[in-house]
């Protein structure tokens, strides 16, 4: 009888710890598993990362990240409210042109984006989210910016890429903290001289417009790291550029330069530069590329 009770025992608490174990591996897959974070962002692969509200709303108090993309949604849901230590929402890819006031209470909201949806002008909500840090309005129908956005003083990042602007959003040359700044695959005609207002930027994207030509205060960006003109119309570069002593990335590619000074080159901050698909002659290519082979893409 003793020996049946002793082997009940050992069944028992080895079940409790086969049940224990299981728990835990469950834990850590649905970490491993999480959706793997925006290349615009970094996040804390620790905190849980939700893409269903019905997930989210089962520990609401401790929802900071949520990714709601590519769910057609028309409208948000009001059971969203019910997350209000909110820092990340991603709502890329729906069907949204507008979003509702009580967005308005996410004070924590350090991450939106919005990216293709059906947006023609920024929600004038998003101008009362004290806290935020990127903004991101890629692939929308945006084709002007209002002085409103002054408001967002803590902006880092800002994504305007494959909108329809007419011209440069001049309007975010007071956000002093923007260190990132992209307006990629527009119809924006020139880079303003006041471009040099934004004196904490490191990455400028103006790819694929319709600029001839790169302002000369651009060399008043003493931050700047990477710049990337490429597919536009610009026929010279500023010696100006030269003082971005930063400046390790320069995509000049798709342009209709017929030169460019060896002193780029020279330059030791400078990594990488990309020529390819513009009239420079063969013999200057094959010069350079002899030279500073390392540092050319063509």
């Amino acid at each position: 009888m003793r020996f049946h009770s002793f082997s009940f025992l050992v069944i028992i608490l080895l079940l409790f710890f086969t049940g224990c174990k299981s728990d835990v591996s469950k834990t850590n897959t649905a970490t491993n598993d999480s959706n793997t974070t925006s290349p615009k962002v970094k996040t804390n692969q620790e905190t849980p990362q939700y893409s269903s509200l019905a997930n989210a709303l089962k520990n609401p108090k401790e929802a900071f990240i949520l990714k709601l993309n590519n769910q057609k949604l028309n409208e948000l849901p009001t059971d969203l409210t019910q997350l209000s230590n909110l820092q990340f929402l991603s709502l890329k890819g729906n069907n949204l042109s507008e979003l509702p006031d009580f967005i308005k209470q996410f004070k924590q909201l350090k991450y939106l984006s919005l990216d293709g949806n059906q947006f023609t002008e920024i929600p004038s909500i998003v101008y009362q989210l004290p806290s935020l840090r990127t903004l991101s309005l890629d692939n929308n129908k945006i084709s002007e910016i209002p002085s409103a956005i002054q408001s967002l003083s803590n902006l880092q990042t800002l994504y305007l890429g494959r909108n329809q602007l007419t011209t440069f959003p001049n309007e975010v040359l007071s956000l002093k903290n923007l260190n990132y700044l992209s307006v990629n695959a527009n119809q924006i005609p020139d880079i303003p001289e006041t471009i040099s207002q934004l004196e904490n930027l490191n990455t400028l994207f103006v790819w694929q417009n319709q600029l001839d030509r790169i302002p000369e205060s651009i060399g008043a960006l003493k931050g700047l790291q990477n710049f990337d003109c490429s597919n536009n119309q610009i026929t010279s570069i500023p010696a100006s550029l030269l003082q971005c002593n930063k400046l390790s990335q320069l995509n000049l590619s798709n342009n209709k330069l017929s030169t460019i000074s060896e002193d780029f080159f020279k330059a030791n901050n400078l990594q990488k530069i990309t020529l390819s698909n513009n009239p420079i002659s063969k013999t200057k290519i094959k010069t350079l590329q002899e030279k500073y082979g390392n540092k050319l893409q063509w």
